[in-house]
């Protein structure tokens, strides 16, 4: 059954007429999220997309049909966009192919979209530091344009890089993780009214407990549940989840995500899909960076 019309039942007590009595209330995998109680299963290899290679960076289009992520092409800082697609969510995955469009000599980390699938951001070093690009392309089945920096040219630091973006499903709230200095990378937010106007001035995400090499975040769609990789020394970061009641509130204690950290392991690079029922991020539990996935359970 595909995730996305997979429910689960809650009681709700009742009190009426001097009985008491209870009513199934169906919910989703996000409400479990949100409860901050989601049931995570065991994470497993995507088999039909493992490559000698390492993989890093996974991301889904917000229906969950296609999933870019980068892969070593070239030695530890030459990576590039591959992209694979499924009939539905809980389908096995095509066999990937290179984003020919958006790949160069340089290094093409990850790749995030809007709802649409037309407006695309990613981080790349093509010139000696990691920065924002933004492209668009006419419709899902059309190559992307080329990339241009000019949508961030007040985020872009020339500092130690901006990694991650992750991007809201209307295109107008770019999260990422810029490294403020040598070991300390930062979720940071930033905005703009609409999908014609550059990117404002970053900002904190409010609430949010930050450690040293925290990063990779994951929103969910309605925003409310944020999942990030953490950890106090490279190699062994693992993954977290906070919450908050809505966009504009700020974000509670974080919490280890369940089922899915191992030690002296580097568990990141999440990905949390639209509908919350499957977690993506790239792991070195087999020895090299490849791509894992657990599904939730309502």
């Amino acid at each position: 059954m595909s995730p996305v019309l997979r429910w689960c039942l809650a009681s709700v007590l009742l009190v009426g007429c001097d009985q008491v009595f209870t009513v199934d209330v169906p919910e989703d995998c996000l409400a479990s999220w949100e409860r901050g109680r989601p049931t995570v299963g065991a994470p497993r290899l995507i088999t039909e997309l493992a490559d000698p290679a390492p993989q890093f960076w996974p991301s889904l289009s917000a229906d969950g049909r296609e999933l870019y992520f980068a892969r070593e092409t070239g030695g530890e800082l030459k990576r590039d966009l591959f992209v694979s697609t499924r009939t539905e969510s809980g389908a096995p995955w095509a066999p990937a192919t290179l984003v020919a469009e958006l790949a160069t000599d340089g290094d093409e980390q990850r790749l995030t979209l809007d709802e649409t699938g037309t407006i695309a951001v990613f981080a790349a070093n093509r010139d000696g530091s990691t920065d924002l690009y933004y492209t668009t392309r006419a419709d899902r089945e059309s190559p992307f344009g080329e990339p241009t920096r000019s949508h961030f040219d007040i985020v872009n630091t020339s500092l130690n890089g901006d990694f991650d973006p992750e991007l809201s499903l209307d295109g107008t709230r770019l999260y990422y993780a810029p490294y403020l200095d040598d070991t300390t990378q930062y979720v940071r937010i930033t905005s703009r009214s609409n999908d014609d106007q550059p990117f404002g001035p970053p900002g904190d995400v409010g609430g949010l407990a930050i450690t040293s090499e925290s990063g990779d975040p994951s929103l969910s769609s309605d925003e409310r549940v944020l999942v990030y990789a953490t950890g106090e020394r490279s190699g062994d970061n693992d993954l977290y989840f906070t919450v908050r009641e809505s966009p504009a509130a700020a974000f509670g204690p974080p919490v280890q995500v369940p089922n899915v950290n191992l030690p002296d392991v580097d568990d990141s690079e999440s990905e949390l899909s639209p509908d919350g029922c499957e977690l993506y991020f790239a792991s070195t539990r087999d020895g090299r960076y490849q791509l894992y996935v657990s599904e939730v359970e309502p």
